[in-house]
């Protein structure tokens, strides 16, 4: 898992779809929180995008568990360029 980032006041910057994803206990947890299976959670990982269908059930659920995780950092992250992998 790569490391949220912290700023003054304890906020987390997420960084990416598994920083995400990762903020749930197990991925069996946000596939439940959202209705959908966990190999569709895996692949949400794999291509560092989540549907936007399920963008306001994703922040609803992280709301529900106390996650600061807003319709902003949805947009940052999927308006992020890719690293490269070199």
């Amino acid at each position: 898992m790569d490391k949220l980032s912290i700023i003054a006041g304890g906020m987390v910057i997420f960084s990416s779809i598994r920083d995400v994803i990762d903020s749930w206990p197990k991925r069996f947890d946000l596939a439940s929180d959202l209705g959908t299976s966990v190999d569709r959670v895996h692949k949400w990982v794999r291509s560092n995008t989540i549907p936007p269908k399920y963008h306001q059930a994703l922040l609803l659920a992280a709301q529900r568990r106390g996650f600061d995780l807003s319709a902003d950092d949805l947009v940052r992250i999927h308006a992020a360029p890719e690293k490269d992998a070199a």
